[in-house]
């Protein structure tokens, strides 16, 4: 029985002034074409609402919805890049989702902490992680350099290798008799807070992200070509040659959600 295509190759345009034009401007000039004025604005929201100064760095936890939480709030929160610590052990299932959000995340994974660490701090991070005994507080914790804030598994907490990579700690006040949050409200609580301080500090210069022009766009064309339907067919059509190939989010847990 033939099949069919659900988008044979149109004609191509060479006419179009961006025709054999392989530029990431003549790419986006394409894409704006397919885009809803709506749909457009809300990513470029997004894009200029997204800081790279603040990272996350999940350290072997192995509960797919405490991952799928944590990947959501950093979305959400306009933070763009996540490292993640392949699991030790056997991830957990769960019914609960990032909700898509590893779509719109530049997200690396590695098989130890010593490898994530030194990706992080070659990225320009300096790494934090939580505990009970440290005298900073989110309040107080130095934001003049990029900073990584680092989670560990939900019972055994941040790895002895992650601990000796850390640059510094800082503690979450606790006014219960528990100890310790699940690991995915911590990090909610955490990011939030320095969220809202960063945010501040780059108000005061008349803007709300951190992304440097380049990366900026080519986060762009990743997030047109994810909301565009057929977008590399398009742009082959419309331009004469095939774009590059888009990163895929390098993720154990987003290949599962």
């Amino acid at each position: 029985m033939a099949t069919h295509d659900p988008m044979p190759a149109p004609e191509r345009h060479y006419d179009r002034p961006e025709a054999q034009d392989a530029s990431r401007e003549a790419r986006l000039r394409v894409l704006e074409r397919q885009l809803t004025p709506r749909r457009q604005q809300r990513l470029e929201e997004a894009l200029h609402n997204r800081v790279s100064s603040v990272t996350m760095v999940v350290d072997g936890v192995y509960d797919l919805g405490n991952a799928s939480a944590i990947m959501r709030t950093c979305e959400g929160l306009g933070i763009h890049k996540l490292f993640f610590v392949e699991p030790t052990v056997s991830l957990k299932t769960s019914r609960r989702s990032s909700q898509g959000s590893h779509k719109w995340l530049s997200i690396s994974r590695f098989a130890t902490p010593v490898e994530c660490a030194q990706a992080v701090r070659a990225a320009g991070y300096r790494i934090f992680g939580a505990s009970l005994e440290a005298e900073d507080t989110l309040d107080t914790l130095d934001l003049s350099s990029p900073i990584a804030i680092v989670v560990g598994a939900e019972k055994e907490g941040l790895s002895k290798e992650m601990l000796a990579e850390c640059d510094g700690f800082y503690r979450i006040p606790m006014r219960g008799l528990v100890q310790s949050f699940n690991v995915s409200v911590a990090a909610a609580m955490t990011l939030f807070e320095i969220m809202q301080r960063r945010r501040r500090e780059l108000h005061l210069d008349g803007d709300w992200g951190d992304m440097a022009p380049e990366e900026l766009d080519a986060v762009r064309e990743i997030f047109y070509r994810k909301s565009v339907q057929y977008a590399d067919r398009i742009l082959e059509r419309e331009l004469g040659v095939a774009p590059p190939s888009m990163p895929e989010p390098d993720s154990l847990y987003a290949e599962l959600d």
